[in-house]
């Protein structure tokens, strides 16, 4: 019987990155709908809030570093370039976030 005999090694870490990624994909689908209605320059308030419950909670509650990775993207990507990138390039979708990071370690 498949799975049967306990869990496999490796799969805790599996499951984080999993977890993880799937939180990144419904952020920014949740959130894809009501950038149509607003500028491609804004970034939806849903997104915001999102990518800091999201970030604080996989950073270990540290929300400074999180904002501030947030207005570095906003800084660097319109919306409408940043969701295009996370569909289109997933390499360079991780070296943004990456960098944004990094920036706010500094």
């Amino acid at each position: 019987m498949p799975g049967a005999g306990g869990d496999r090694p490796g799969m805790a870490q599996v499951l984080r990155t999993s977890i993880a990624t799937g939180t990144a994909v419904l952020v920014l689908l949740a959130c894809s709908s009501s950038a149509s209605a607003r500028s491609r320059e804004s970034y939806p308030t849903s997104f915001e809030r999102a990518f800091i419950a999201s970030c604080s909670s996989s950073s270990g509650g540290r929300t400074s570093m999180c904002r501030c990775s947030l207005r570095w993207i906003e800084r660097h990507y319109t919306y409408g370039k940043l969701t295009w990138i996370y569909v289109h390039d997933k390499a360079r979708m991780r070296r943004i976030m990456t960098s944004a990071v990094v920036a706010c370690l500094r």
